[in-house]
């Protein structure tokens, strides 16, 4: 069984099958003060 590779959110934690949603959510909590973009949040995985 092959394991996913998730990334995270260096700020919020959120964790994302692709490096660009990551960065995407970082660079918008980062200028947002830690708040959340439903458009971006509603990609994160669910552990």
């Amino acid at each position: 069984m092959a394991t996913k590779k998730y990334y995270e959110c260096e700020r919020c934690g959120a964790k994302y099958l692709e490096k660009s949603l990551a960065s995407k959510c970082f660079y918008w909590c980062k200028t947002h003060d830690n708040s959340c973009n439903l458009d971006i949040v509603k990609h994160a995985v669910r552990n």
